[in-house]
């Protein structure tokens, strides 16, 4: 399979939609398009609910690490260090204490 021939892919516009050798890619047409406000509030509904069974489902690893950290290491459990994100706004990151001795002299 020779993947620097592209002569098979050839990009055309017919009845204005997006095809590659007779398979259509309709989501094409859609770029650009607005996302209707009834499919903005289900995506965050789902958003939340799976994010919330995330953190359930997380929190028992958390606590085991936690302990384990405290009993290996000295000092907090977790610490804050501040990143910077979009447009230059910074955040803080809550983070666990991990000590390894990377080297040794």
């Amino acid at each position: 399979m020779d993947l620097g021939n592209t002569g098979n892919m050839q990009m055309e516009k017919a009845n204005s939609k997006a095809q590659i050798v007779g398979t259509t890619y309709e989501y094409l047409d859609h770029i650009g398009e607005p996302i209707p406000m009834k499919e903005m509030v289900w995506k965050r509904f789902w958003d939340i609910i799976f994010g919330l069974i995330g953190l359930i489902i997380s929190i028992p690893f958390i606590f085991v690490f936690g302990i384990i950290i405290k009993l290996t290491s000295k000092g907090p459990i977790f610490f804050k260090q501040e990143r910077v994100g979009y447009m230059g706004k910074t955040f803080d990151v809550i983070k666990a204490t991990v000590n390894a001795k990377r080297c040794r002299s």
